[in-house]
């Protein structure tokens, strides 16, 4: 990794990171969203509380991302040497209590074999419940498709910007969705959240952790995964729908995830900014502890902020 002053006006002059390798270039706001994003799905899965994530990762801007990442999830990052023998790197991994391994793709696939590498089949023999990220090499993204069907073959889009990284998935990662017919109602599931609400690459999805479990916080983030749009994750220090507001307000967020009783609950409350957000979205997850009456009126309804006579916003309908 460089870090220095990039001069090119297109990152207008600012501090910089540039993988030497790639020839990709971060700013600092750049490096912010990408780890935020990283730390995102770590966390998602439990990647916090201390549990150690292992990096098997040769550097560049796949190692930053992903070291910073599990730092912000509050995981531990364990970087091991990519030239250590492959009984060295389990033994390794075995005195860190690694749970789970971020590595390149050429290290778990033999491509002139076409089948798993021998690597691979002896760290799922020693961590049978290891969970895998494998990351594709960053050079070979940019020729890679954009359409949203290409995720069943490739894994998931990944990226906040420039162009979409790919990282593929193994089965235990998902959790809830833990063999290829879970993978397949998640990227339906996906697919008709992003039609439903609209979703694009501009958008930013909020996702306060208190809110929602792995399973739930799936839905936030995989819509932006394979959209490419930002996510914002935020630790509120209790379920109230102020704080949650305020903070959606500071983070110009456009789409978020909630419980059924918690949407109640918010509504409720009038933003407490002067800046009204012009159709923001929600997802009720749990909609089926709704009455039919309020999903039929919630039933994709886009939200905006409208001012009262008071002079507060107060949340409201399209159909209001």
């Amino acid at each position: 990794m460089l870090f220095g002053k990039i001069t090119d006006p297109a990152f207008e002059n600012k501090i910089a990171v540039q993988d030497l390798i790639t020839g990709m270039v971060l700013t600092c706001g750049g490096l912010n969203r990408e780890t935020a994003l990283a730390a995102g799905i770590f966390r998602a899965f439990y990647a916090q509380n201390g549990k150690t994530v292992s990096l098997l990762l040769e550097g560049g801007v796949n190692f930053i991302v992903a070291y910073l990442g599990a730092w912000r999830a509050g995981g531990t990052p364990h970087a091991i040497n990519p030239g250590s023998a492959p009984q060295q790197i389990i033994a390794d991994m075995k005195l860190r209590h690694a749970e789970i391994l971020v590595t390149e793709e050429k290290f778990l696939w033999d491509d002139e074999a076409s089948e798993p590498s021998q690597f691979l089949r002896n760290i799922r023999q020693e961590f049978p419940e290891l969970n895998i990220f494998a990351v594709k090499d960053p050079k070979a993204v940019r020729a890679m498709p954009r359409q949203i069907e290409e995720t069943e073959k490739g894994g998931g889009w990944l990226g906040t910007y420039g162009w979409r990284k790919i990282m593929n998935f193994t089965e235990p990662y998902f959790g809830a969705y833990h063999n290829s017919e879970g993978l397949a109602k998640l990227l339906a599931d996906a697919r008709d959240l992003i039609q439903t609400y609209q979703l694009n690459g501009g958008d930013r999805a909020f996702a306060a952790e208190h809110l929602a479990d792995a399973f739930v916080r799936l839905r936030t983030l995989y819509p932006m995964i394979m959209e490419g749009g930002e996510i914002i994750l935020t630790q509120i220090a209790r379920p109230d729908p102020t704080n949650f507001l305020k903070a959606v307000d500071r983070s110009y967020a456009t789409y978020a995830t909630v419980s059924s009783q918690f949407f109640k609950e918010m509504i409720k409350h009038p933003m407490p900014e002067k800046t009204p957000r012009k159709f923001f979205r929600f997802c009720i997850v749990d909609a089926n502890w709704m009455t039919e009456k309020e999903r039929l009126a919630l039933r994709h309804s886009i939200f905006y902020w409208h001012k009262n006579e008071k002079g507060n916003y107060i949340l409201k309908t399209v159909r209001d």
